[in-house]
Formats: structure tokens, C-alpha cells, sequence
């Protein structure tokens, strides 16, 4: 088609019809054209080679599922742990070998490393047992999801790298200490979301939204822990604080997952101790919904003097 229209368009010129400028111009819109074309036919078939690759990823490990439970009792233990190792080792070089350039490689690569990880939990878990240091299998784990948040940074790597952490601490703590209510558990998950927390705000983790989210819940989680295990008093200082703290934050950065939060733990942390300071009396109802209205009429006239 480009050598029809180039002699078309020398005869045109030939014949006084058109200048050289006209007949340059017409090339470089036709090719600006056809680029456009490919570029948009590009992005569909990467689109749809993305999809194909989740659903055939989703079909392979749901049959792969099938089959397993109907002979994993007859493998034995060094048969189960090489399935996982396999998996976890060809996981990972897959999501290695990507390329992080494209969009459509990055994400598929950000979803195979914590499927390696899964893997590698599950191979290392399996060597050892429920009754060895299982610990290990998921610090093995958050080893894998951490290399490959490092490489290719995505929410789904973020997400899966603060499970893992969360998963490691939980572990950890179970089979070091055995009382009842486990204060180190409950620092660490503290710790935890205020690295989070701090990370986040130096733009150390780049998605954001997902950083201050999961901080924020696992700060809801702690209180509610602490509610759980009868220790109502500590819960409703780490609710005044992680509230405040996300407020304060919310003022400095305008991030929506800090304030709603914040809001969430308040409004769950003041309504605990309600119920557990005046048995959800009426009048401390009634006095608990005047000042929330009073709070939501001076909310509405603060917007509106800011237009």
C-alpha cells in the first residue's frame, strides 16, 4: 500500500496537481495513521494474552488442585516436597524472566513471585511439619515475596509482602510464647503498621493507598485484639492514639484510607466503651448521638467556609 500511494502521489506532483510539501505531509499523516493502528492492535493483543495467561494460570492450579487431593496421601514426604519446590522454582524464574518494562509483564510478574512464595511456605512447611519450626516455612516466604516486591514494585507484591510479615509474626509468636494474651503479638503488630505507616509517608512504598490502608487495619485489628482478650482499657489508648495519629496524618497528606480509618477505629473504639462503661445505657446513647451530630453539622460548616 505505502509504494501505491508513493507513486500515486509522484504522479500527482509529476502532473502539477500537488506540491512535494502536500505530498509529504499526506505520507506522514498515512504512516502516523498505521502506527496508531498497530499501537492500539498491540495493546489488545497484550490484553487479551494477560487474560488468557490468569485463566490459564486459575485452570492449571484448580486441576492441578483436583488431582493432588485425590493422590497426595498416597506421595510420600519427599514427593510432596518436590511438587512445591518445582512449583516455587518455576514461578520464580518465570516472574524473573519477565519484562518489567511492559505493563501487562510487570503485573502478571508482580502475581507469579507471591505464588512462588506461596510455594516455597508450602515446601518448607511440609519438611518440617506441625510439630517443627513451621516459623521457618513462612520466613522462607516473605524472603521470596520481598525479593520480588524489590524487583517489580505492585500492589499486589505490597499486599502480599505485609501478609507474609503478618503471617511470619502470628507463627512466631505461637511457638514462642504460650500465655494466654500475648503481649509481644500485639507490640509486633503495632511495629509493624507504624514501619508501615512510616515507609509509606517517605514514599519508600510507592503505592500509597495500599500502604496507609493496611496500616490502618492492622492498627483496627490490634484494638479489637485487645478488646477480645478482656484488656478494654489498653484498647481504648491504642484506639485515642492510632486514631489521632491517623487524623494528624490524614491533615498532612489528604490520603482517604487515613481517615476512614481513623474514623473506623474511633467510631468502634467509643462505642465499646459505651457498651462496656454504661451497659449501652439509653442516655449514653442519646449523649453519644448528640455529639456525633454536632460533630457531623460542624464538619459540614467547616467544608463550606473553605469555598
Amino acid at each position: 500500500m505505502s509504494d501505491r500511494l508513493d507513486r500515486a502521489l509522484n504522479a500527482l506532483i509529476n502532473e502539477g496537481e500537488i506540491s512535494s510539501v502536500t505530498a509529504n505531509q499526506i505520507r506522514e499523516r498515512y504512516h502516523s495513521g498505521i502506527s496508531e493502528r498497530e499501537e492500539i492492535s498491540a495493546s489488545r493483543r497484550s490484553v487479551l494474552a494477560e487474560i488468557g495467561g490468569y485463566l490459564g494460570g486459575a485452570f492449571t492450579a484448580i486441576a492441578a488442585a483436583i488431582l493432588l487431593n485425590s493422590q497426595w496421601d498416597r506421595l510420600t514426604k519427599s514427593g510432596q516436597v518436590s511438587i512445591f519446590a518445582v512449583s516455587a522454582v518455576l514461578l520464580f524464574l518465570l516472574a524473573f524472566k519477565l519484562n518489567y518494562l511492559k505493563e501487562a509483564q510487570r503485573r502478571v510478574s508482580g502475581l507469579l513471585f507471591p505464588a512462588s512464595a506461596l510455594a516455597t511456605t508450602a515446601a518448607v512447611g511440609t519438611i518440617f511439619g506441625n510439630d517443627g519450626p513451621y516459623t521457618l516455612a513462612f520466613l522462607a516466604g516473605t524472603l521470596v515475596t520481598l525479593y520480588g516486591y524489590l524487583r517489580v514494585q505492585t500492589p499486589v507484591g505490597h499486599i502480599s509482602l505485609f501478609v507474609a510479615i503478618f503471617s511470619t509474626l502470628v507463627a512466631g509468636n505461637e511457638q514462642i510464647f504460650a500465655s494466654r494474651f500475648d503481649f509481644p503479638l500485639l507490640i509486633a503488630w503495632l511495629a509493624l503498621a507504624s514501619i508501615w505507616l512510616w515507609l509509606t509517608v517517605r514514599l519508600t512504598l510507592q503505592e500509597d493507598f495500599w500502604g496507609y490502608a493496611l496500616a490502618m487495619g492492622t492498627y483496627f485489628i490490634s484494638a479489637q485484639y485487645l478488646q477480645i482478650q478482656d484488656a478494654n482499657a489498653i484498647s481504648y489508648i491504642v484506639s485515642a492514639l492510632t486514631s489521632a495519629l491517623g487524623i494528624w496524618l490524614y491533615l498532612q497528606t489528604r490520603k482517604w484510607p487515613l481517615v476512614i480509618g481513623a474514623l473506623i477505629i474511633a467510631t468502634v473504639g467509643v462505642g465499646a466503651f459505651i457498651v462496656d462503661t454504661f451497659n449501652g445505657a439509653l442516655g449514653a446513647a442519646l449523649a453519644l448521638l448528640v455529639g456525633g451530630l454536632i460533630l457531623i453539622g460542624g464538619s459540614v460548616l467547616a467544608l463550606r467556609s473553605e469555598r
